[in-house]
Parts: C-alpha cells; sequence; structure tokens
C-alpha cells in the first residue's frame, strides 16, 4: 500500500496491490470515506509463477510541472520494475533486472 498525498494538487490517494499482480488506485473525500477505484491494472513479473507486487512507491517526473499526469508509479515484482502513470495506469516502462539474490 502507499499513501499518495500531493497537497498542492488536492490530491489523496491510496494505491494498493496484491499477491496476483494487480495494481489499483483508490480515492475518496477522506481516508475514513469509502474508497473508489479509479483504475486497476495487472501487472507481470519476470517468473509467472511469482505473481506479487512487493513494493510500489511513487514520485513526481523530473522536468514535469507539478501535476496529476507529472506523478509517476513504480511497482516492484520478481525481477522487474514497472513504471506507470499514476493518471492512467498505463504502464510507461519495464525493467528488467537479473535473481542477484538467488544467483549467490
Amino acid at each position: 500500500c502507499c499513501l499518495i498525498s500531493e497537497p498542492a494538487l488536492g490530491l489523496l490517494q491510496v494505491v494498493s496491490a496484491d499477491t496476483q499482480g494487480y495494481v489499483s488506485v483508490l480515492f475518496g473525500d477522506t481516508l475514513q470515506s469509502n474508497l473508489d477505484t479509479v483504475w486497476k491494472v495487472q501487472v507481470r513479473s519476470a517468473n509467472e509463477s511469482m505473481t506479487a507486487v512487493t513494493s510500489l512507491a511513487y514520485m513526481q517526473s523530473q522536468g514535469a510541472r507539478a501535476s496529476l499526469s507529472g506523478l509517476l508509479l513504480f511497482a516492484a515484482m520478481y525481477q522487474v520494475i514497472h513504471i506507470l502513470s499514476l493518471a492512467t495506469g498505463r504502464i510507461l516502462s519495464s525493467c528488467t533486472f537479473p535473481d542477484w539474490v538467488n544467483f549467490v
């Protein structure tokens, strides 16, 4: 889970991920209110049997003005990091890396 709070944009969203590789952005007037799904997308790992998203983070894209369209979401899973548009859920890029943990 990742809380996105950008007061300058009036933005308060929750990003959630599950063991099946689904990433969802939820929005509500307050965190105590019922949250509505803004978008939901499934991302894939390098190994089809390892579907869990293990980490989420976000940041403003370099050089972009403070806006929702400039916010990037990072979803990490087995041997891959996906970079998504926070506004649309579209996968902008995916970066793979070797299995260094089990390589030793």
